[in-house]
């Protein structure tokens, strides 16, 4: 199995990362970079360790730590964001922090799908988003819910410096509040209501 090359993080920070069914590991600490990779087989239950380079057999219930935190999380991407041509930016920046697109669309939504979506939905909100197409994307890996969230940052009329809210902000006001750029799962519970809202099963590829 091939190694896979990893870019140097802050001294100490330790990355996960998941692709396809390989569990990387990743730390660094005083400029020296250790990783580990577990592979794990659903068909037979088994699992294989990488250290280092060396494989062992381990007990495939010692990779539940790193089975357990891995989320889905939905993403929709708003028509003011979508016509700026800002999907392929966001996108990306979500795919650059570990995480995996296991589903996308572009769409344009019906008042019915919007008010599935948001319940509580007002008028304005059901008008902005029918509006033009928005994209919605399904990301999977480790604490991605969280991940995303961080990244989009606040929902504040002054989002942090730095988020996907405040680099890719637009003029677009909804009632008082400004448009925030994208839509993300708030938890594992809400992400599977949500996709289920956007995609079929199988449509979303793990």
């Amino acid at each position: 199995m091939n190694v896979p090359e990893f870019s140097q993080t802050a001294a100490g920070a330790m990355t996960m990362f998941y692709r396809g069914r390989r569990y990387y590991q990743q730390r660094v600490l005083r400029n020296k970079t250790t990783w580990r990779c577990i592979f794990v087989r659903t068909c037979s239950g088994t699992a294989v360790s990488f250290t280092n380079g060396r494989a062992r057999a381990v007990n495939p219930h010692s990779c539940q730590a790193a089975i357990q935190n891995i989320e889905h999380s939905l993403v929709i991407i708003k028509p003011e964001s979508v016509r700026l041509q800002f999907s392929g930016r966001i996108i990306a920046a979500f795919e650059a922090a570990g995480l995996r697109k296991v589903a996308t669309k572009m769409v344009r939504a019906t008042r019915r799908q919007i008010l599935a979506h948001y319940p509580r939905a007002n008028d304005q909100l059901v008008r902005y988003m029918v509006s033009g197409p928005i994209n919605c994307v399904v990301f999977r890996g480790v604490d991605a819910i969280r991940t995303i969230r961080r990244m989009l940052g606040a929902n504040l009329p002054s989002p942090p410096a730095g988020t996907i809210r405040h680099d890719y902000r637009n003029e677009v006001v909804i009632g008082r509040r400004a448009d925030t750029v994208c839509h993300a799962s708030d938890s594992q519970d809400e992400a599977e209501r949500e996709t289920s809202i956007w995609f079929i099963d199988e449509e979303i590829v793990d």
